[in-house]
């Protein structure tokens, strides 16, 4: 069940080529920018996509352009 706080989702879906080194990127650079998820994101995940779900709808809108070759 999902904070109702968390309600603009950002996915970046594995695809076939990516690397465990291209999701540890994507990890380690939306810390250093939104810090430990929690307070302005949470996460999901499974074996075929992650979200970011962020409370700030300006934190989503960064994000998706932060990674936006990877992000849906």
């Amino acid at each position: 069940m999902r904070d109702p706080e968390f309600t603009y989702p950002v996915r970046i879906t594995m695809r076939h080529n990516d690397d465990i080194m291209a999701w540890d990127e994507v990890c380690y650079k939306s810390i250093d920018l939104f810090g430990l998820p929690g307070d302005r994101y949470i996460t999901d995940i499974s074996t075929e996509w992650m979200d970011w779900i962020f409370k700030d709808p300006k934190d989503a809108i960064i994000f998706k352009l932060k990674f936006s070759e990877v992000a849906v």
